[in-house]
């Protein structure tokens, strides 16, 4: 069985696929609630769908009809732990987290009632007893895999009238956008840069830069973005001599 649980819990491993075996205790009877999904406070930002990589934060508990919002046993949470990331549609999860966490916008919370043929049957994983109904509210923090610097720009040193280039190289999904900035205090503050006859290349990954004496001492920089997140470049100083 797959499971959205990690951490301090005992219910699951570092790679959060665990595979278990059914108790010999004799299974309890199932719950029969239908699978239910509500958008408790609804999302403003990408929307997560089947093969985008996503992290949440999420609680489960197990299903209780007379409980508050028909949670009962808390069994899993990640808070204070740090967020959880998996691949939708890839199994990596129960079903009714594949199912329930698609459509969601980042910055949304949506309840998910989870009967067992979409969880874990008649398996008995750690505090959740054979043929529970679970009951997860799970935050989508971010869709996609943040932008990151892999290869930082360097330091340049050319003549009047040359041009200087500098390049980094970034991942993330969806692909990063890029954003040159310049330094002329010595890295105090940083602006953005637009293609002009100086500069060209300012939203790609690669900036080339047509020196004269007076940028001698300029910084650059490069910003990477996209939907999870964004990354910052190391500053590399242009000499003009």
């Amino acid at each position: 069985m797959r499971l959205p649980l990690s951490g301090l819990s005992a219910l699951a491993g570092a790679a959060l696929v665990l595979t278990v075996a059914a108790c010999n205790s004799a299974p309890t009877s199932p719950t029969v609630v239908p699978f239910t999904q509500v958008d408790v406070r609804p999302g403003t930002g990408a929307t997560a769908a089947s093969g985008d990589t996503v992290t949440v934060n999420y609680t489960g508990w197990l299903y209780s009809a007379t409980a508050p919002d028909q949670k009962g046993l808390q069994f899993d949470t990640t808070t204070g732990r740090g967020t959880f990331s998996f691949l939708i549609g890839a199994g990596q999860v129960i079903q009714g987290w594949d199912e329930g966490v698609a459509g969601m916008q980042a910055g949304g919370l949506r309840r998910l009632i989870i009967p067992p043929n979409m969880a874990y049957g008649s398996v008995r994983v750690g505090a959740i007893p054979p043929y529970s109904t679970l009951v997860f509210e799970i935050e989508l923090v971010t869709v996609g895999v943040a932008s990151a610097i892999v290869t930082q720009p360097s330091a340049q040193t050319v003549s009047p009238g040359a041009t200087g280039t500098f390049t980094i190289s970034a991942t993330g999904t969806p692909a990063p956008t890029y954003q040159w900035q310049v330094s002329t205090d010595n890295g105090s503050t940083f602006i953005n840069l637009v293609d002009s006859a100086t500069y060209a290349g300012t939203t790609t990954a690669t900036l080339t830069v047509t020196a004269a004496s007076g940028l001698n001492g300029y910084q650059f920089r490069c910003i990477v973005t996209n939907t999870a997140g964004s990354a910052t470049s190391s500053a590399a100083i242009l000499t003009v001599k």
